[in-house]
């Protein structure tokens, strides 16, 4: 006997919030079209990377719900999206961030057809208010299962939102590590694009420009560096806040340090950039499992990050990895400066940093788990 194909329609922004955005598109070139159906549905306007899953054997469909404050078009979308999951036959639909899952369970308190609701959790609930963590609560109620991106992020939903342990799982993020073989010759192209010589040492950023990223502390610490090491260059990649792009600026005119770094905005494709990284930083307050990390760690590069979130279940410190403590410039670069120092440990933790993308966050392993979750919650 066949198994018929199990129907997955997931709900997601495709604007902001990059990390569940690069989660899902790796899960649909992973996920197998034999056995799932798929259609995606993205809230608010597409954005550059909606372009990524068009050419793929899945359904998609676009709504200009700028945010749930208009009771009447909140209202028609939700009308929408109940008639595409029953026209779908959909089994299990799942959403991706905090409006996604609130539009996905109230499509879900009265159903045309029994569908079976998968909401998830990638941030630590950092930005979260009071009624942020009710409504989660209310959510709740409709959940069958949540996936946490990391086990710190599953304990925090568990205690704030009141979760039964045994509805919420864990499966981390995952990345193809073959795309990121191989790769120098791109880092050589950017380094020459941006001027950057052969033997200075290049010290990188890849987040979107946020507060809790923490870019101050970057360049705090590169302050540090700069008056330790002559041939180093600093590096920010990304896109955001206008406010954040200000302080960044106001904060290298500060230290003096506009000379040794390279702002390059918003990349298409960030694998030139961690390339040319020698040390890849993140220096967030807040994690819940960093897509930067992983990335960092399958291109063979050492990393120093902050103790916070998933990044303890990435990093484990002096073997793969360098852990600091939150918003610690000082920390940040007593670790660049030694493994600067210290070639040999240098090569070491990228050696074992590769082989735990390898081992730990290769996608396909992602998936099997994804795919395992969805055969149980269907019975297929």
């Amino acid at each position: 006997m066949v198994n018929k194909k199990i129907s997955i329609t997931y709900i997601i922004d495709f604007i902001g919030w990059a990390g569940a955005q690069t989660h899902l598109i790796s899960i649909l070139n992973n996920i197998d079209y034999k056995r799932f159906n798929v259609c995606v549905i993205c809230l608010r306007f597409a954005g550059t990377k909606f372009s990524e899953i068009e050419s793929l054997p899945i359904q998609t469909k676009v709504f200009e719900l700028e945010n749930l404050m208009s009771p009447v078009k909140t209202l028609n979308v939700l009308l929408q999206i109940r008639r595409l999951i029953r026209d779908n036959n959909t089994d299990i639909l799942q959403s991706y961030m905090f409006n996604p899952n609130l539009m996905a369970s109230l499509v879900t308190w009265v159903p045309f057809k029994k569908h079976i609701l998968i909401t998830t959790r990638r941030d630590m609930g950092y930005w979260h208010q009071k009624h942020h963590w009710w409504l989660y609560r209310f959510m709740n109620i409709v959940t069958k299962k949540v996936i946490a991106v990391s086990e710190q992020v599953r304990r925090k939903s568990i205690k704030k939102e009141g979760l039964n342990p045994d509805k919420i799982i864990t499966i981390h993020n995952g990345i193809s590590n073959t795309k990121y073989d191989g790769q120098e010759a791109e880092g050589d192209l950017l380094r020459k694009k941006y001027n950057i010589t052969e033997d200075e040492f290049v010290i990188g950023i890849l987040a979107a420009l946020r507060p809790e990223k923490r870019h101050d502390v970057f360049i705090e610490a590169a302050k540090i560096i700069s008056d330790k090491i002559q041939n180093v260059r600093f590096m920010v990649v990304g896109e955001g806040y206008e406010e954040t792009a200000k302080n960044i600026d106001r904060l290298l005119e500060k230290y003096n340090l506009k000379d040794k770094f390279v702002l390059t905005g918003k990349l298409t494709n960030v694998i030139p950039a961690l390339s040319a990284f020698n040390i890849s930083i993140l220096c967030s307050d807040s994690e819940g499992m960093s897509n930067t990390m992983l990335e960092s760690i399958a291109m063979g590069k050492a990393v120093v990050a902050t103790a916070v979130g998933g990044n303890i279940e990435v990093i484990e410190n002096n073997i793969n990895g360098i852990l600091v403590a939150p918003g610690s410039p000082d920390e940040i670069a007593a670790a660049v400066l030694d493994l600067y120092q210290d070639q040999e440990k240098r090569l070491k933790i990228q050696a074992q940093a590769r082989k735990t993308a390898r081992e730990k966050f290769e996608i396909t392993r992602i998936i099997k788990q994804l795919e395992a979750t969805y055969g149980q919650l269907v019975g297929n």
